[in-house]
């Protein structure tokens, strides 16, 4: 096992950052906001709506992400 310079198991420097998304997510769920723009984002993937790509090149890519 690698340790950082604090002593800690490597890896674990950004579990604070994870915690707050989970926790924050977790508050949407909890409003039912989290389920709703979930569904909302499968039905627009049915749908096949804001969906690019494939992309024969990054440059076609990072084009696409900069439209």
């Amino acid at each position: 096992m690698n340790f950082d310079k604090q002593g800690q198991p490597s890896g674990t420097g950004n579990s604070d950052f994870y915690l707050e998304k989970l926790e924050r997510g977790l508050e949407q769920v909890h409003e039912g906001l989290g389920i709703i723009k979930t569904m909302e984002e499968l039905e627009a993937i049915e749908k096949d709506e804001d969906t690019y790509g494939p992309f024969d090149s990054v440059a076609d890519l990072m084009e696409a992400l900069n439209a």
